[in-house]
């Protein structure tokens, strides 16, 4: 099942249910399933033309915090998807 719902910061309605989505891939990205951590990534990647700062931080602490374990495909992913580069 898919849930294909996109970011847009600014509405305050919105902006309580983005921050639930933010904080599920937040929690998914920690996650030791490395294909989980991958699928959170796109989709932070998708949500960082609207909230640039909390993606960034989210993948920056994933990134301090699962350095030493990453393959550097990943971790490559994951600066990708800090800029919102994702395919």
């Amino acid at each position: 099942m898919f849930f294909h719902i996109y970011g847009k910061s600014g509405i305050p309605e919105r902006d309580v249910l983005d921050d639930h989505i933010l904080s599920v891939m937040e929690k998914i990205v920690q996650l030791p399933n490395q294909a989980c951590q991958e699928g959170a990534l796109h989709g932070l990647g998708h949500w960082q033309y609207a909230y640039p700062d909390r993606v960034a931080q989210i993948i920056d602490e994933y990134l301090a915090k699962k350095a030493d374990e990453l393959r550097e495909e990943l971790a490559q992913y994951a600066r990708h998807a800090r800029i919102g580069y994702v395919l």
